[in-house]
């Protein structure tokens, strides 16, 4: 039931459509790249000639092996290790020494993303290759490397959006008649339809990358699609946890300058 229309209530509705714009402004700054590397996945999966599923398992273990061996699996091993570093070099004494350090740490953490990708470039499955495309896709819905404030992630800001477009829709009847709602309407299914996301709520990939559309429109076969979900998934978990283990770690070291460990 809509509420009384009232200064107040009109003040309210009204801010709706403000906020929504400023919500999808950072959507629209990447809709056109996301675009192309939705056009490219779609392309390059086109006439594509997948490994045999015993290949690609293995290859997939091989990736998560290689993943463990670039962080520490052990953060009170590597706590010490740093720790004796860290005494073991003037440069490092003092608060500005020990921030200096944790930035080091993160370089090298950052680091880690690259040598990943590096990795799975020089592997002869060919399946990797349109495995990081689906990745990057994957990784930019997620707010990677947009400077978004935490908890601001693509696929997030969709979602409050249309949450927003449901309580004017139920809240707001007089902002609904006009044609800026309508506008708001157009311009967030075009998003979704223009970077090929789901759009239905109640799915488990709502305002994710709709990759049963992208499997039909370059004609894959039920295995097919099959083995890249398992080459997609498994990229995407390995990036994962390897951000994970790094947060685990870093996180750790922060907490110890903090405490005095060092």
């Amino acid at each position: 039931m809509a509420y009384e229309i009232t200064p107040t209530t009109t003040a309210l509705c009204n801010s709706f459509v403000q906020k929504y714009w400023a919500l999808v402004e950072p959507v629209h700054k990447i809709k056109t790249q996301f675009k192309k590397k939705i056009n490219e996945l779609e392309s390059t999966l086109t006439g594509f000639t997948f490994s045999a599923s015993s290949a690609i398992e293995q290859a997939v273990i091989d990736l998560q092996d290689n993943a463990k061996a670039l962080i520490p699996e052990d953060t009170v091993d590597a706590m010490r290790e740093i720790k004796s570093f860290v005494d073991g070099c003037s440069c490092f004494y003092g608060d500005d020494g020990a921030q200096n350090a944790v930035g080091s740490i993160l370089g090298s953490a950052l680091g880690i993303y690259d040598r990943m990708d590096d990795y799975v470039l020089n592997q002869t499955l060919p399946e990797f290759g349109p495995g990081l495309i689906a990745n990057s896709l994957n990784q930019i819905l997620n707010g990677a490397g947009l400077g978004l404030p935490a908890g601001s992630a693509i696929s997030d800001l969709l979602k409050e959006a249309d949450c927003m477009t449901s309580c004017m829709n139920a809240l707001c009847p007089a902002t609904v008649a006009t044609p800026e709602f309508q506008l708001i309407l157009n311009d967030l299914q075009g998003l979704y339809d223009t970077m090929s996301l789901d759009d239905n709520p109640a799915s488990p990939t709502y305002a994710q990358v709709d990759y049963d559309a992208i499997y039909t429109t370059a004609g894959m076969t039920p295995t097919d699609v099959l083995k890249m979900n398992t080459t997609i998934g498994s990229l995407w978990e390995t990036t994962a946890s390897t951000a994970s283990g790094i947060e685990d770690t870093v996180t750790a070291i922060k907490d110890a300058f903090k405490g005095g460990f060092f």
